[in-house]
């Protein structure tokens, strides 16, 4: 099975695990935009299709030796949570020790493979805020068809809500 198929193959096994309605359409629609025998790239992803999930996105852009990622596209609520913009910047630089991070080490595979991660759990990276398990998908898209160039991502944050004092 070549590079592409498997990414599809793959993120179709990850649709059943997906728990937010927003994850999942990202998800439908980078399936729908796959060209099938090779990796989609970034000409092939139109934010018009699906504007209410543009908030929760992150665009990154691939160096390799070594393999960093900077900011290319971050969403209003990405940059709400971190209560800071990073376009420009390099996560490695934004984040002390990001290399043994989940968003490092699933975006680093992304690359490697060309197959999608998903993960839901706590966050990894310290945030401005407290928050609940968080829903990602990293997805890779390639210029080329095969080398990934860009992780086009999606972030689902909830944020924790303390539960009212009893009068006990």
């Amino acid at each position: 099975m070549d590079r592409a198929t498997q990414s599809l193959a793959e993120l179709q096994a990850i649709l059943s695990t997906i728990q937010n309605p927003k994850v999942r359409q990202f998800a439908e629609y980078w399936m729908s935009i796959h060209p099938g025998d090779h990796l989609p790239s970034r000409t092939n992803f139109d934010p018009i299709h699906i504007p209410l999930l543009l908030p929760h996105l992150v665009l990154v852009d691939v160096t390799r030796d070594p393999v960093r990622f900077r900011v290319r596209v971050q969403g209003t609520d990405v940059t709400r949570a971190m209560r800071r913009e990073l376009k420009g910047t390099y996560l490695d630089e934004a984040f002390p020790n990001f290399e043994q991070s989940f968003p490092h080490l699933d975006r680093v595979h992304v690359v490697e493979t060309g197959l999608p991660t998903h993960r839901i759990g706590s966050p990894s990276i310290q945030f401005a805020l407290d928050y609940a398990p968080i829903e990602r998908l990293h997805l890779p898209l390639a210029t080329d068809g095969s080398t990934v160039d860009m992780v086009i991502s999606i972030f689902l944050y909830e944020q924790k809500t303390t539960a009212p004092m009893s009068l006990l």
